[in-house]
């Protein structure tokens, strides 16, 4: 029994850097479970001189907070099940964590840099 998970993303190659990247993850068949997320990363930790290394590093960062944070606590998925799970990853911007882009009066806030990264999960029960 054991949960797998691999990742893949639905974000147009000309907004990826170039040279990067996207696994190809077999869409899930039969009685699939599906949830959203948003998952905030801080960004001086996948800043990279090689914008597709921290591509990578940002969507496997996900994939890894998902199966260690997610799975049981958030989706309720018993972990002794064999699960399958595939993440998408839909959309990943540069953003400040305590305001929003455009908030001119919170913008002088002291704030961290995160990439903030939006998709869905979908699991399947077998």
């Amino acid at each position: 029994m054991a949960v797998t998970n691999a990742w893949t993303s639905t974000i147009s190659p000309s907004k990826l850097p170039a040279g990067a990247t996207i696994p190809s993850v077999d869409e899930l068949e039969g009685v699939v479970n599906k949830e959203n997320f948003t998952i905030d990363l801080d960004a001086a930790t996948y800043d990279n001189a090689t914008e597709t290394t921290a591509w990578t590093a940002i969507a496997d960062a996900v994939k890894a907070a998902i199966d260690a944070n997610w799975v049981s606590d958030v989706f309720g998925i018993d972990a002794a099940l064999t699960v399958t799970m595939r993440t998408v990853i839909t959309g990943v911007e540069r953003r400040f964590d305590n305001f929003e882009l455009g908030d001119y009066p919170n913008q002088y806030t002291a704030a961290a840099d995160i990439f903030r990264v939006t998709g869905f999960v979908e699991w399947l029960v077998s």
